[in-house]
């Protein structure tokens, strides 16, 4: 497959948005073939930013033109189109994976571990046990994930034996969601273990969320008790400040409650902290405090959620501008709230314009979202944010009539 010049891809894009502006009619075929073409092109985002299209709107029929990105010079390239075959469970692509499983860059190996995992033929679990050991967290958090993919008789005694010699509280977090889809005894033995005798919060509250989602209830009213302390830290201790409030948000931000409710007066008195820290005094808090505020205020209740309008008054870090995409992209948030996405299309980093056209895509669209960017495109500068613009179209298309 050979390359296409950019400048005639660019072409190719704006007449394609033309014609769908004066007839009124988007095909699809055109544009998947259009997504084809961007994949061969030599413009390094239009090729990335097709990759996560082609996942997002789940267009197998391209896996072909993800293959040949394979070989691609550029390692962000070759790993997004790893994540693509592994979403897409392509066996064809094995051997290539394999390949890459030896690459020098972490990224690229972090990805096909993921790939392996899920392309899931035994002969290559040795692979997979042995990134368990790897010195980069990617690499081990992805062979995790991996391994609980996986049928294999080995992998419950593996887990336990690396929970109990890892330091790292994102990768012991990792295990534990791993232990959530483990069938066994032993696992359920070993998370009321870590209830009972971690001192780790938040690592607490990840066991309490696989025995949850496993039918083990009887300790919620320990994450309550937990939540309860971390909000009267806060109203307690003065200072450090920043330190009682990045732990309540971290506790609050917990996935444990997006399936387990905090009872109406928790979160009242929750809100009153992150507004306090949002609005009244904004210019005082870090940007880490904030970020943490938004991220925890998505497991409040929708009511709660209209605060971040108020944000918008402020001049935002890009930090916050992705924190708030993140937010606003959550299927906990109301799909009208989320037109407030479309205020980050006139940004000017054209990285935060990205984030919001993908988190666009991937919420649940309303036609006013699709009015906006069928205005909006003809305005935009690059040709991939066009792109992503026309996979929205694309998406709306069996919504509802563009």
């Amino acid at each position: 497959m050979e390359n296409i010049k950019s400048s005639k891809l660019e072409v190719l894009i704006d007449n394609f948005i033309n014609r769908y502006s004066v007839s009124g009619s988007f095909s699809k075929s055109d544009f998947e073939e259009l997504l084809a073409r961007a994949m061969l092109s030599d413009n390094k985002d239009l090729k990335r930013v097709s990759c996560k299209i082609i996942r997002r709107l789940r267009l197998k029929n391209l896996i072909g033109y993800v293959r040949a990105l394979l070989n691609d010079e550029d390692p962000i390239i070759r790993s997004l189109s790893l994540l693509a075959i592994a979403q897409f469970k392509d066996e064809q692509s094995l051997d290539k994976v394999v390949e890459l499983y030896y690459s020098d860059n972490k990224m690229v190996k972090s990805s096909s571990i993921l790939a392996l995992g899920s392309i899931d033929r035994p002969e290559n679990y040795g692979l997979i046990f042995k990134a368990l050991d790897d010195d980069v967290d990617d690499v081990r958090e992805n062979a995790i994930i991996a391994l609980s993919w996986i049928n294999y008789y080995k992998n419950v005694s593996k887990l336990l034996e690396m929970y109990d010699i890892e330091k790292n509280r994102n990768i012991k977090n990792r295990i534990i969601k791993a232990f959530s889809i483990l069938s066994s005894d032993e696992i359920n033995r070993k998370l009321e273990e870590i209830v009972m005798n971690e001192h780790d919060d938040i690592i607490v509250l990840s066991a309490i969320n696989s025995l949850y989602k496993k039918g083990i209830t009887k300790y919620v009213i320990l994450a309550n008790s937990i939540l309860l302390k971390a909000i009267n830290d806060v109203h307690r201790n003065k200072k450090p400040m920043d330190l009682y409030r990045k732990n309540l948000y971290n506790i609050v931000a917990h996935n444990l409650w997006e399936i387990k409710s905090i009872n109406n007066e928790d979160q009242s008195n929750i809100y009153k902290i992150i507004e306090d820290d949002l609005v009244y005094k904004y210019y005082v808090r870090s940007d880490e405090v904030r970020k943490l505020a938004i991220s925890a205020l998505k497991n409040l209740n929708f009511n709660y959620h209209q605060l971040v309008i108020k944000l918008f008054e402020n001049d935002l870090s890009n930090l916050l501008k992705v924190e708030l995409i993140n937010f606003l992209s959550n299927s906990r948030v109301d799909k009208n709230l989320k037109l407030l996405l479309l205020e980050f299309l006139i940004d000017n980093d054209r990285v935060v314009i990205e984030q919001a056209l993908f988190a666009i895509l991937d919420s649940q669209l309303v036609k006013a979202m699709i009015s906006h960017i069928n205005e909006r495109i003809f305005s935009m500068e690059y040709s991939y944010l066009k792109l992503i613009a026309l996979a929205i179209i694309y998406s709306s298309i069996d919504a509802f009539k563009v």
